[in-house]
């Protein structure tokens, strides 16, 4: 008992057997705690997780919708191979320097799966001799079988680059160019914003996206394509289309084209009229409601669109004939009568002799004008060329992308927006500008998202015309019909009679 009371004083008094057992689980635990993970195994281990929940996700989903990084990324790459292919042809310039050739519009054969190699077809601004492409839209399935519907074609014709203001002492710019260039400055203004969403510049930017988005939902391919001729200066409208043993003979393609070009005289004519009755209640709301601001623009664009289309349909559709085949394709000659010297006859003598009144003659030029602008014809000539092949196979993706039961995927390489447009012979317009480089960025990002945005219309109306006709035949080219009837009657071409001069009584 002594024994114990001593070594008992080594310890406080407090000391208790459930006091040691609570020592005991201590000295546990600290030496337990050595063999615990640190903090920076913590973090290590959190990025592993990381990188395998980043790469689970772009397996699972490979492609994003395009972002406007991925368009300027994509914009350098066409500019890139077009600035290579230009140096490549100065080179071989320099080495051989042969004598300048005249352009061709046919192609060379190309291999199904173009390897960066570009066609020889070259894309012509020229405003007498209109170019564009004719793509045949791809027949649908029902069941697997193939239906038999009339062809249709899609027209395109790549946008002209954005106006410019005249920098020349004394010449004035017209007030339709002026409006035309202020709102494509806003539209380029609102798609190249790259600062906040929620400012006074990300609200503008949003608000002339949603107006372009609907102006792109609303305007057929056709309209827009009309639109796009010059209807005061073209003389001949060159088609260039696939190269294809099946496709339509000369004549077949021609009654298709003017007959579809002719419905959209009537549509644009009707949505013309309707976008008249619509702007009051437009700018009515614009001025009552300003959240809805943006209406009256739209509005106003959409009838600016069909007019321009309504008036080049109405001035061209009926003057088009189909170019003879021992005519040049591409000659000056257009097909106009050549019209006679107006010349009076003395009432004695009988001598002819020339007209030496001004004010008379002013007048006959006036009447010979016009009557050599009703007498004109537009030839319409078609152009085969392989390398439309990549634009058909792109329309047909797009058409499988739309309705994946009643269009096949063509399967093989599918070409995208820069690979069409180096087929297509389509290059940036170099202009003197203070940034030309953003000028020819901003040239390619548009006509890119023009070819997108026109080939879904295209799709989209294709779609909806093939389940009409397949699901009613008759009612659906009842419609067509009704369509393209117009009360204005189609033009005939006669020949110039010999008018009656006037005599002078002495």
């Amino acid at each position: 008992m002594s024994h114990f009371l001593s070594s008992s004083t080594d310890f406080p008094f407090f000391f208790t057997p459930k006091l040691s057992t609570i020592l005991l689980d201590h000295d546990i635990m600290s030496k337990f705690e050595e063999h615990l993970p640190s903090t920076a195994d913590d973090e290590k281990l959190a990025r592993k997780l990381q990188e395998w929940e980043d790469e689970e996700q772009s397996r699972v989903d490979p492609r994003s919708n395009p972002s406007a990084t991925q368009d300027e990324e994509l914009a350098r790459r066409l500019q890139a191979e077009w600035d290579s292919r230009n140096q490549e042809d100065h080179r071989a310039a320099a080495q051989v320097r042969s004598s300048p050739k005249q352009v061709s519009f046919a192609a060379a054969p190309q291999e199904p799966q173009m390897t960066g190699a570009l066609p020889a077809l070259q894309y012509s601004r020229d405003a007498t001799r209109v170019m564009a492409y004719m793509i045949p839209l791809p027949q649908p399935l029902r069941h697997g079988v193939p239906q038999d519907i009339p062809q249709r074609y899609m027209l395109y014709m790549p946008p002209a680059p954005d106006l410019l203001k005249p920098t020349e002492k004394g010449s004035k710019e017209r007030k339709r160019d002026k409006v035309v260039r202020r709102w494509q400055q806003e539209v380029k203004k609102a798609k190249t914003f790259n600062g906040k969403v929620v400012s006074l510049g990300g609200i503008h930017s949003a608000s002339f996206r949603g107006a372009v988005w609907c102006l792109n939902v609303i305007k057929p391919s056709d309209v827009t394509f009309l639109s796009r001729v010059p209807r005061k200066t073209v003389q001949s409208l060159i088609l260039v289309h696939p190269e294809d043993p099946r496709t339509q003979s000369t004549d077949d393609m021609f009654n298709n084209v003017k007959g579809e070009l002719s419905r959209t005289k009537s549509r644009t004519k009707r949505d013309f009229w309707i976008g008249t009755a619509l702007l009051p209640f437009t700018v009515t709301i614009d001025l009552v409601i300003p959240v809805f601001g943006g209406l009256s623009e739209v509005n106003m664009v959409w009838m600016a669109v069909n007019a321009s289309a309504w008036m080049t349909a109405k001035k061209v559709v009926n003057k088009l004939r189909p170019a003879e085949e021992d005519a040049l394709a591409y000659g000056g000659n257009d097909g106009a009568m050549m019209l006679r010297t107006p010349r009076t006859a003395d009432g004695y003598t009988g001598n002819i002799q020339p007209q030496q009144d001004n004010d008379e003659r002013r007048t006959d030029d006036n009447d010979r004008r016009k009557k050599d602008d009703k007498d004109k014809t537009i030839q319409m000539v078609f152009q085969p060329s392989p390398a439309m092949d990549l634009m058909r196979r792109y329309v047909e993706e797009a058409c499988h992308k739309r309705n994946p039961d009643a269009f096949p995927s063509p399967g093989g390489h599918v070409p995208g927006e820069s690979e069409v447009l180096a087929s297509m012979g389509w290059s940036p317009e170099r202009r003197e500008v203070p940034n030309a480089e953003d000028d020819v960025a901003w040239q390619i990002r548009k006509v890119t998202e023009d070819l997108r945005a026109a080939t879904n219309r295209a799709v989209k109306s294709w779609d909806s015309w093939a389940k009409k006709y397949m699901k009613n035949p008759k009612r659906a080219l009842d419609e067509e019909n009704e369509d393209s009837d117009d009360s204005e009657d189609e033009e005939e071409l006669k020949p110039e009679l010999p008018k009656r001069p006037p005599v002078h009584y002495r």
